[in-house]
């Protein structure tokens, strides 16, 4: 199970990452918008649930750093684009 968290956290930064080194920026940015919506919907399910448990933090402390990632990224790629 701690396996397929990790491969899945390294694939949410490392598929992005490839698709804009490869030049794909479409990709890229559509890859960021549907990770950052798969967290929210993980997080608004765990939410109903419970608001306080391990996986509500776990999954709002998940988003804000994909957040963080996502916006560096982002301005990384319109930096570029100018």
């Amino acid at each position: 199970m701690e396996n397929r968290k990790i491969r899945e956290s390294i694939s949410h930064k490392a598929l992005p990452i490839a698709y804009y080194l490869e030049g794909r920026k479409d990709l890229a940015l559509w890859r960021l918008n549907y990770y950052i919506q798969n967290f929210e919907t993980d997080l608004s399910g765990w939410m109903k649930e419970d608001e306080n448990s391990h996986f509500t933090r776990g999954a709002r402390n998940a988003l804000q750093d994909y957040l963080e990632f996502a916006e560096k990224l982002k301005k990384v790629m319109e930096t570029e684009s100018r």
